[in-house]
């Protein structure tokens, strides 16, 4: 089977416009030299696997069809997960698979996303001197146009200048946006002259914020501006997080939590249980959260008031509040395989990781020299069996991401903290080349879907951490790392040698 686009030769999208793949010419090589090879073979099924912050967006390509032979993204779909291009153009990879009986072929393609000139015209139209100008009364345009707005995954919000004429060519138009309080320019984090504006959360004004959006006709200079008024409301305030029993045993006890009273925030509010690890990581352990008033609980780990709750509103603000609970040791708790069997989320797996072996400063602080080092001495053997489990996970995780069953891009967001947390402890770990190895792919994936989180310097410190981490491990008396690349257009980590 031969993987063939029609326009192969050329894979350049301006940003805005529609991204279409057709495959349609695609050939089972079998059939070459027969007259079927000029016709559609209808047994030849096509799949496409997309970069994962796209997955989203691609679902409906995933699975092998006779109807997925052309690929298409619209703008409305991609714009708010593709922020405009920062430089001329951004790379992006497509996979096309092919499928027939139990055969199968996959090519790669390269695609670039151009970012549109101020006076682009579409190369699809005829341009006349009619279609130079926008068809419509400059003075009424303002009623064609409307303000929209959503949040990114890292609460980040997008205000989006919308039409309800879908004959508009925004190439007639310039852009320019105006947050009525913003003191500077940075403010702005993808500028202020696209169709899609992006701005921190936080930066915004609790109460009314104005949102001007000046319109400009680019061949007569005419201009009209598009007010639009976002409130935003106050944190989560006001309420409390109660645990019964307020004592238990570590990974026994079942515990119930409950949240009550709180108030302000753009309702619903979604709660989460939080457990600070060592690291000063703070990981889900309640599995993506809940709305109701209480949730249940039996693996909380051992400790004293490290329990928090976290209360988000659906603009993305958030408060963590501490739940007063003591766990103690279970000197009686069941392998750790017992509870790794009974789950098949690999996230969950890599919270209990966390939990089950998580030693407190308090417990730490409390012990004799000798004591610790007799306990050093009795634990050698158990990392051994640590390092093989988390290893293991790892592997699974590995697999998942890069499995034709496409992973949810949504829990890797989710659970990003979880994966860090969880390498930064294996991190420390004496570890051999394989299991480097195995560390260094997890570490590509990360660093190849850092976007949502490039600005969240802590997130970043604690990547760079396990970066240090691996150099000592491998015990290099001079760190040979080339480079660590991050940014909007190309995430990449490379580490060049490892002896």
């Amino acid at each position: 089977m031969i993987p063939v686009l029609k326009n192969d030769k050329d894979l350049n999208f301006i940003y805005g416009f529609d991204i279409i793949l057709d495959a349609s010419i695609s050939k089972d090589e079998k059939n070459m030299r027969s007259k079927q090879s000029y016709m559609t073979d209808i047994n030849l099924l096509f799949a496409w696997d997309c970069p994962l912050s796209f997955e989203n967006l691609c679902k409906q390509y995933s699975d092998f069809s006779n109807y997925n032979q052309i690929f298409i993204l619209r703008p409305s779909d991609y714009q708010a997960i593709i922020p405009t291009p920062t430089s001329e153009v951004e790379n992006f990879q497509l996979l096309l698979k092919l499928k027939k009986n139990n055969r199968f072929n996959k090519k790669s393609f390269i695609i670039s996303i151009q970012k549109p000139k101020l006076n682009f015209i579409n190369k699809n139209e005829n341009i006349t001197n009619d279609t130079m100008k926008i068809p419509y009364n400059f003075d009424h345009i303002g009623d064609l146009f409307y303000i929209d707005y959503r949040f990114s995954k890292r609460e980040d919000i997008f205000f989006e200048l919308k039409s309800l004429e879908n004959t508009i060519n925004y190439s007639y138009i310039s852009i320019t946006w105006t947050v009525q309080h913003f003191s500077s320019k940075d403010l702005y984090l993808n500028g202020r002259n696209e169709k899609l504006l992006r701005v921190k959360s936080s930066d915004l004004l609790i109460g009314n914020n104005e949102i001007i959006c000046e319109i400009t006709n680019v061949f007569t200079s005419q201009t009209f501006n598009k007010l639009f008024h976002y409130n935003v409301d106050p944190n989560p305030f006001g309420g409390n997080c109660l645990v019964y029993p307020n004592q238990g045993i570590a990974m026994h006890t079942n515990f119930t939590i409950i949240q009550e009273d709180w108030k302000g925030g753009a309702l619903p509010f979604l709660f989460k249980i939080k457990c600070k690890t060592i690291s000063n990581i703070y990981v889900d352990i309640s599995n993506g959260g809940f709305f109701s008033q209480s949730f249940n609980i039996n693996k909380l780990p051992e400790g004293n008031n490290h329990i928090y709750l976290e209360v988000s509103d659906q603009q993305g603000r958030f408060v963590l509040f501490p739940c007063l609970v003591k766990v103690k040791n279970n000197d009686n708790q069941y392998s750790l395989e017992n509870y790794l069997n009974k789950t098949k989320d690999i996230y969950q797996k890599m919270v209990l990781m966390d939990v089950y072996l998580s030693n407190l400063n308090d417990k730490k602080e409390t012990q004799t020299y000798s004591s610790i080092m007799n306990e050093k001495k009795e634990n050698q053997a158990n990392e051994k069996k640590e390092i093989t489990d988390r290893i293991n996970i790892l592997e699974t995780f590995n697999q998942e991401i890069y499995s034709n069953s496409n992973p949810d891009s949504e829990k890797f967001f989710e659970n990003f903290e979880t994966i860090i947390s969880f390498l930064l402890e294996l991190s420390k770990k004496n570890l051999k080349e394989i299991n480097l190895e195995i560390l260094y792919n997890t570490l590509n994936i990360i660093i190849s879907n850092i976007d949502p989180f490039i600005d969240d310097l802590k997130k970043i410190g604690f990547l760079y951490k396990i970066i240090d981490n691996l150099s000592d491990n491998i015990k290099i008396k001079r760190a040979e790392i080339t480079g660590i690349f991050i940014n909007h257009s190309i995430n990449f980590l490379f580490l060049k040698h490892f002896i």
